[in-house]
């Protein structure tokens, strides 16, 4: 047996109880609405204590498609609990999560308008963890999903390990590494015949060490500008390049930068 308040009286009264003994409030399940500025029906559920408790659903209050259900799931002692659904105002579903003791706790899917699955994740205590995934809209394919968007890993809510991210045609757009939420070591990013348009590296979320930018397009290839960073600053000779050859076209000096700072 545990002590709560009375949600009539506020006085300390026996979850267990059927009533509360000063006021007489009554403990068991109570259906609850709530009415939006047109009549119609925004909330409803049921509340016990004064508490929201099992079956909730949640619908539209203005615009187009008023009164659609938008989101629906369980309470437990006022707290979100167990599965929960959200949904498009045509009522196509748009995510379905989980939640422990009011925090997001389990798998995570959100889908695009049109039903195909947008992105799957994990939370544990209401912190991201694992792996994240994020896909284009599909074609004609008979695929469970569209091509990969965004690969990721978390770990205690903070992006952890490789993240890569891709052009929707399928090919390699940019790969980055982090720690605890902070870009560190090699990055890259690259055009759709799978060059690599930009090398550099992080160190603690900025720019350190040697960086390359290559010509886009028409050069294919070609190197635009290399130097160095220094804790997110340019440091040192940075020297441009013509985008026909490879001849230097420019040159210019940053400061001092010694190439030990960057080891």
């Amino acid at each position: 047996m545990a002590l709560i308040h009375c949600y009539e009286c506020s006085r300390e009264i026996s979850d267990k109880a059927p009533a509360c003994p000063h006021c007489g409030a009554p403990a068991e399940e109570i259906p609850h609405e709530v009415l939006g500025a047109s009549g119609l029906i925004v909330e409803k559920g049921y509340t016990k204590n004064g508490k929201r408790e099992g079956l909730w659903e949640f619908f539209s209050r203005d615009g187009y498609e008023e009164g659609a259900l938008m989101s629906k799931g369980l309470y437990s002692n006022d707290e979100q609990c167990g599965q929960w659904e959200t949904y498009y105002r045509d009522g196509g579903l748009k995510k379905s999560l989980n939640y422990k003791s009011g925090k997001r706790h389990g798998s995570y899917e959100h889908y695009h308008e049109n039903g195909d699955l947008e992105e799957i994740r994990t939370y544990e205590d209401g912190k991201l963890q694992g792996n994240r995934e994020r896909y284009f809209e599909k074609d004609d394919r008979d695929e469970p999903h569209g091509d990969l968007d965004i690969s990721a890993h978390y770990r205690n809510g903070e992006l952890d390990g490789p993240f890569e991210s891709y052009y929707e045609t399928g090919e390699l757009l940019r790969r980055i590494h982090y720690e605890d939420g902070l870009k560190q070591g090699p990055y890259q990013e690259y055009i759709k015949i799978g060059s690599i348009f930009i090398k550099g590296a992080f160190r603690d979320d900025l720019l350190h060490g040697p960086y390359e930018k290559r010509w886009f397009s028409p050069a294919h290839g070609r190197l635009y500008v290399k130097g160095l960073y220094h804790k997110g600053k340019k440091c040192g000779e940075w020297i441009t390049y013509d985008e026909n050859s490879d001849s230097e076209t420019h040159r210019q000096s940053h400061g001092p930068c010694k190439a030990e700072e960057h080891a």
